[in-house]
């Protein structure tokens, strides 16, 4: 039992490691923590519902979790095939692309809980 809970929690240590690596360069996941915590700074003034937090708060992983599964497959990629190439570009893209629809889906929730707020306030 001791050997798996240590075999568990050194998993939390690589998990929190490769959190730390996207933090420690610039990108995208920057911007979506800020307007994460902007938008979370919006619920707490709002006083949203719990089912608003809820929905807020797997948008908000939704998009930092798509970044950061972006930012480890441009990471494989850029291993692997230094120069450009075209099939990588096009991984590269779709890539993106998660994050973007991420990104669209969770600014609809946004707007879904926000705009009524900020019409009659």
């Amino acid at each position: 039992m001791a050997a798996f809970l240590k075999k568990h929690l050194r998993s939390y240590v690589f998990a929190l490691r490769g959190l730390q690596k996207c933090f420690s360069r610039p990108s995208n996941l920057w911007v979506e923590a800020l307007i994460g915590v902007l938008v979370i700074f919006l619920g707490l003034f709002y006083q949203i519902s719990g089912a608003e937090w809820l929905a807020v708060i797997l948008a908000i992983g939704l998009v930092v979790s798509t970044e950061i599964m972006n930012t480890a497959i441009e990471a494989v990629l850029d291993f692997l095939h230094k120069e450009h190439h075209e099939d990588i570009g096009k991984a590269k893209d779709i890539a993106a692309a998660a994050v973007l629809l991420a990104a669209l889906a969770s600014g609809t929730v946004g707007l879904v809980i926000f705009i009524p707020k900020l019409l009659n306030p």
